[in-house]
């Protein structure tokens, strides 16, 4: 689905904009977009859109991909951050 948003959408700076496209969506409707979307899935509410990003750093290392593009990708100052999610 995220490769049919991107394809049909083709966003430029932002993956998931505003809706001027000035900046990333904010993320009050991020959260309730997110809510919306687990609860018709029938999923359990714990853990909440900060889970997701987790995930995704964490898998991404797993996967092999070098912490200085992890730290891009989550926008995180310092690399000492994104080394958190190194750890057991």
């Amino acid at each position: 689905m995220l490769r049919r948003y991107w394809s049909d959408r083709r966003p430029r700076i932002w993956l998931f904009p505003n809706r001027s496209g000035s900046a990333p969506i904010d993320i009050n409707t991020a959260q309730r977009t997110y809510c919306a979307a687990r609860d018709a899935a029938g999923i359990a509410p714990e853990g909440g859109i900060h889970s997701l990003r987790h995930a995704f750093a964490t898998h991404l290392i797993e996967s092999g991909v070098d912490l200085p593009t992890v730290q891009r990708l989550l926008g995180h100052g310092h690399i000492s951050t994104t080394m958190r999610y190194c750890g057991k």
